[in-house]
Protein backbone atom coordinates (compact mmCIF):
# COMPACT_ATOMS: atom_id res chain seq x y z
CA UNK A 1 0.00 0.00 0.00
CA UNK A 2 1.30 3.43 -0.89
CA UNK A 3 1.54 5.99 1.89
CA UNK A 4 1.94 9.61 0.90
CA UNK A 5 3.14 12.35 3.20
CA UNK A 6 2.23 15.75 1.79
CA UNK A 7 4.12 18.82 2.99
CA UNK A 8 3.81 22.41 1.85
CA UNK A 9 6.72 24.58 2.94
CA UNK A 10 6.40 28.35 2.67
CA UNK A 11 9.69 30.09 3.47
CA UNK A 12 10.45 33.80 3.49
CA UNK A 13 14.05 34.41 2.44
CA UNK A 14 15.18 37.15 0.08
CA UNK A 15 11.52 37.45 -0.89
CA UNK A 16 8.79 34.83 -0.94
CA UNK A 17 9.01 31.32 -2.30
CA UNK A 18 6.72 28.34 -1.93
CA UNK A 19 7.84 24.82 -2.79
CA UNK A 20 5.47 21.89 -2.44
CA UNK A 21 7.43 18.84 -1.26
CA UNK A 22 5.61 15.51 -1.51
CA UNK A 23 7.34 12.42 -0.13
CA UNK A 24 6.35 8.83 -0.80
CA UNK A 25 6.80 5.76 1.40
CA UNK A 26 6.25 2.18 0.30
CA UNK A 27 5.89 2.88 -3.40
CA UNK A 28 6.10 -0.03 -5.81
CA UNK A 29 9.07 0.06 -8.20
CA UNK A 30 8.50 1.44 -11.68
CA UNK A 31 10.11 0.80 -15.03
CA UNK A 32 11.11 4.01 -16.77
CA UNK A 33 9.95 4.35 -20.37
CA UNK A 34 11.12 6.58 -23.19
CA UNK A 35 13.57 6.66 -26.05
CA UNK A 36 17.21 6.43 -24.95
CA UNK A 37 19.07 9.61 -25.87
CA UNK A 38 22.29 8.83 -23.96
CA UNK A 39 23.78 5.69 -22.41
CA UNK A 40 27.21 4.65 -21.20
CA UNK A 41 28.68 1.78 -19.19
CA UNK A 42 32.10 3.45 -19.12
CA UNK A 43 34.06 1.28 -21.52
CA UNK A 44 35.83 4.53 -22.38
CA UNK A 45 35.94 8.14 -21.20
CA UNK A 46 36.27 9.52 -24.72
CA UNK A 47 34.26 12.75 -24.98
CA UNK A 48 33.83 13.26 -21.23
CA UNK A 49 35.42 16.20 -19.48
CA UNK A 50 37.99 14.96 -16.98
CA UNK A 51 38.73 17.36 -14.13
CA UNK A 52 42.48 17.67 -13.80
CA UNK A 53 44.85 20.05 -12.02
CA UNK A 54 42.13 22.15 -10.41
CA UNK A 55 40.63 22.89 -7.02
CA UNK A 56 37.13 21.76 -6.04
CA UNK A 57 35.80 25.26 -5.39
CA UNK A 58 36.72 26.20 -1.80
CA UNK A 59 36.85 22.60 -0.59
CA UNK A 60 39.98 20.91 0.76
CA UNK A 61 40.20 18.89 -2.46
CA UNK A 62 42.41 18.83 -5.56
CA UNK A 63 40.93 17.24 -8.68
CA UNK A 64 43.32 15.04 -10.66
CA UNK A 65 42.99 12.52 -13.47
CA UNK A 66 45.22 10.26 -11.38
CA UNK A 67 42.21 9.63 -9.14
CA UNK A 68 40.14 8.16 -12.01
CA UNK A 69 40.18 4.51 -13.04
CA UNK A 70 38.24 2.48 -15.60
CA UNK A 71 37.56 -1.17 -14.75
CA UNK A 72 35.46 -3.99 -16.17
CA UNK A 73 32.73 -3.06 -13.69
CA UNK A 74 32.70 0.61 -14.65
CA UNK A 75 34.20 3.86 -13.46
CA UNK A 76 35.97 4.43 -10.14
CA UNK A 77 36.39 7.95 -8.79
CA UNK A 78 38.86 7.86 -5.93
CA UNK A 79 39.50 10.23 -3.05
CA UNK A 80 42.67 9.75 -1.07
CA UNK A 81 44.74 11.55 1.54
CA UNK A 82 47.39 13.62 -0.22
CA UNK A 83 48.44 16.78 1.62
CA UNK A 84 50.48 19.05 -0.61
CA UNK A 85 50.52 22.47 -2.28
CA UNK A 86 48.87 23.01 -5.66
CA UNK A 87 48.59 25.87 -8.12
CA UNK A 88 45.79 26.48 -10.60
CA UNK A 89 44.24 29.31 -12.62
CA UNK A 90 42.50 30.57 -9.47
CA UNK A 91 45.53 30.66 -7.17
CA UNK A 92 47.59 28.33 -5.01
CA UNK A 93 46.99 26.64 -1.67
CA UNK A 94 47.54 23.41 0.25
CA UNK A 95 44.85 20.72 0.04
CA UNK A 96 44.54 17.50 2.05
CA UNK A 97 42.75 15.31 -0.50
CA UNK A 98 43.05 14.33 -4.17
CA UNK A 99 39.86 13.21 -5.91
CA UNK A 100 38.38 12.29 -9.29
CA UNK A 101 35.60 14.02 -11.21
CA UNK A 102 34.13 13.97 -14.70
CA UNK A 103 31.16 15.53 -16.49
CA UNK A 104 29.17 15.04 -19.69
CA UNK A 105 29.27 18.66 -20.88
CA UNK A 106 31.37 18.05 -24.03
CA UNK A 107 29.52 14.86 -24.98
CA UNK A 108 25.90 15.24 -23.84
CA UNK A 109 23.52 17.97 -22.63
CA UNK A 110 19.74 17.84 -22.44
CA UNK A 111 17.02 20.08 -20.93
CA UNK A 112 14.45 17.55 -19.68
CA UNK A 113 14.00 13.76 -19.64
CA UNK A 114 14.71 11.00 -17.11
CA UNK A 115 18.31 10.81 -15.86
CA UNK A 116 19.37 7.49 -14.29
CA UNK A 117 22.70 6.67 -12.63
CA UNK A 118 23.69 3.31 -11.10
CA UNK A 119 26.40 3.77 -8.48
CA UNK A 120 27.71 2.92 -5.04
CA UNK A 121 30.01 4.92 -2.82
CA UNK A 122 32.02 4.86 0.36
CA UNK A 123 30.92 7.31 3.05
CA UNK A 124 32.64 10.32 1.50
CA UNK A 125 31.35 13.59 0.03
CA UNK A 126 30.59 11.97 -3.32
CA UNK A 127 27.86 13.49 -5.46
CA UNK A 128 25.84 12.97 -8.64
CA UNK A 129 24.58 16.34 -9.77
CA UNK A 130 23.56 18.49 -12.74
CA UNK A 131 24.24 22.05 -13.82
CA UNK A 132 22.89 24.16 -16.66
CA UNK A 133 24.72 25.55 -19.61
CA UNK A 134 25.50 29.17 -18.81
CA UNK A 135 22.48 31.22 -19.85
CA UNK A 136 21.19 34.77 -19.54
CA UNK A 137 18.25 35.38 -17.23
CA UNK A 138 16.31 38.62 -17.59
CA UNK A 139 16.83 40.91 -14.60
CA UNK A 140 20.27 39.56 -13.66
CA UNK A 141 23.75 40.51 -14.84
CA UNK A 142 25.70 37.30 -14.30
CA UNK A 143 25.00 34.28 -16.49
CA UNK A 144 23.40 31.41 -14.57
CA UNK A 145 24.25 27.71 -14.23
CA UNK A 146 21.45 26.84 -11.77
CA UNK A 147 19.01 25.34 -10.85
CA UNK A 148 21.49 22.73 -9.63
CA UNK A 149 19.90 19.28 -9.45
CA UNK A 150 21.48 16.80 -7.03
CA UNK A 151 20.39 13.24 -7.75
CA UNK A 152 22.54 12.14 -4.84
CA UNK A 153 24.72 13.82 -2.27
CA UNK A 154 25.77 12.49 1.12
CA UNK A 155 24.77 14.90 3.89
CA UNK A 156 24.98 13.95 7.58
CA UNK A 157 25.70 10.32 6.54
CA UNK A 158 22.45 10.15 4.55
CA UNK A 159 21.61 10.07 0.86
CA UNK A 160 19.88 13.30 -0.09
CA UNK A 161 18.24 14.63 -3.27
CA UNK A 162 18.29 18.42 -3.51
CA UNK A 163 17.47 21.38 -5.74
CA UNK A 164 19.67 24.48 -5.31
CA UNK A 165 17.88 27.40 -6.93
CA UNK A 166 16.97 31.10 -6.82
CA UNK A 167 19.16 33.45 -8.83
CA UNK A 168 21.58 35.98 -7.34
CA UNK A 169 24.18 38.29 -8.82
CA UNK A 170 26.28 38.31 -5.63
CA UNK A 171 26.04 34.63 -4.77
CA UNK A 172 25.41 31.14 -6.08
CA UNK A 173 21.80 30.43 -5.05
CA UNK A 174 19.14 31.55 -2.58
CA UNK A 175 17.35 28.34 -1.69
CA UNK A 176 17.90 24.64 -1.07
CA UNK A 177 14.98 22.22 -1.15
CA UNK A 178 15.33 18.47 -0.88
CA UNK A 179 14.69 15.22 0.90
CA UNK A 180 16.82 12.80 2.92
CA UNK A 181 16.20 9.46 1.23
CA UNK A 182 17.82 7.01 3.65
CA UNK A 183 21.03 6.49 5.65
CA UNK A 184 24.17 5.70 3.68
CA UNK A 185 24.71 1.94 3.38
CA UNK A 186 27.56 1.39 0.90
CA UNK A 187 25.42 -0.65 -1.52
CA UNK A 188 24.69 -0.30 -5.22
CA UNK A 189 21.68 1.92 -5.90
CA UNK A 190 19.89 3.42 -8.87
CA UNK A 191 19.42 7.19 -8.55
CA UNK A 192 17.04 8.93 -10.93
CA UNK A 193 15.31 12.24 -11.54
CA UNK A 194 12.57 13.18 -13.98
CA UNK A 195 12.85 16.81 -15.09
CA UNK A 196 9.46 18.43 -15.64
CA UNK A 197 8.32 21.87 -16.73
CA UNK A 198 7.13 22.69 -13.19
CA UNK A 199 9.45 20.64 -10.99
CA UNK A 200 11.25 17.40 -10.30
CA UNK A 201 10.47 13.78 -9.38
CA UNK A 202 13.26 11.87 -7.60
CA UNK A 203 13.54 8.07 -7.57
CA UNK A 204 15.66 5.70 -5.49
CA UNK A 205 15.97 2.11 -6.71
CA UNK A 206 13.03 2.73 -9.09
CA UNK A 207 10.73 3.92 -6.29
CA UNK A 208 9.53 7.50 -6.28
CA UNK A 209 10.71 9.11 -3.05
CA UNK A 210 10.12 12.83 -3.53
CA UNK A 211 8.36 15.33 -5.79
CA UNK A 212 9.13 19.05 -5.73
CA UNK A 213 6.89 21.62 -7.40
CA UNK A 214 6.86 25.41 -7.47
CA UNK A 215 5.22 28.16 -9.51
CA UNK A 216 8.30 30.32 -9.02
CA UNK A 217 9.78 30.88 -12.48
CA UNK A 218 13.31 30.42 -11.11
CA UNK A 219 12.63 26.91 -9.79
CA UNK A 220 13.04 25.31 -13.23
CA UNK A 221 14.82 26.24 -16.45
CA UNK A 222 14.66 24.97 -20.02
CA UNK A 223 18.42 25.45 -20.46
CA UNK A 224 20.30 22.22 -21.18
CA UNK A 225 21.76 20.20 -18.29
CA UNK A 226 25.01 18.28 -18.06
CA UNK A 227 25.80 15.62 -15.45
CA UNK A 228 28.71 15.79 -13.00
CA UNK A 229 30.11 12.84 -11.05
CA UNK A 230 32.66 13.53 -8.36
CA UNK A 231 34.19 12.20 -5.20
CA UNK A 232 35.45 14.42 -2.37
CA UNK A 233 36.38 14.39 1.33
CA UNK A 234 36.83 16.84 4.18
CA UNK A 235 38.55 17.06 7.57
CA UNK A 236 35.94 14.81 9.22
CA UNK A 237 36.98 11.81 7.10
CA UNK A 238 39.27 9.48 9.06
CA UNK A 239 40.18 6.86 6.44
CA UNK A 240 42.99 7.20 3.90
CA UNK A 241 40.99 6.20 0.82
CA UNK A 242 37.37 6.46 -0.33
CA UNK A 243 35.97 5.16 -3.62
CA UNK A 244 32.90 5.99 -5.68
CA UNK A 245 31.83 3.40 -8.28
CA UNK A 246 29.61 4.24 -11.26
CA UNK A 247 28.23 1.43 -13.39
CA UNK A 248 26.11 3.34 -15.90
CA UNK A 249 24.36 6.54 -16.96
CA UNK A 250 21.13 6.46 -18.96
CA UNK A 251 19.00 9.38 -20.14
CA UNK A 252 15.52 8.82 -21.57
CA UNK A 253 13.58 11.31 -23.64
Amino acid sequence: MKKVLFIVIPILLFGCKTVKVTTYLGNNPVEFVGDTVFHTTFKTLDGFRIYDNDFYNDNDVWFSEDAIELTEEGLILKCYKDTCSHESWNGSRITSWTAGAIDTKPIFKYPYGTWIVVAKTDKSMSAIWMLKDEHFVEGYEKHKIIPEIDLMEIVHDKFKSTIHWGYMDDGYRRYDDGYYVQPWDGNWHEYAVVLLEDGYDFYFDKRKVCSLRSKNKEFVSDASNFLILNNACDSTMCEENYNMYIKSITVLK
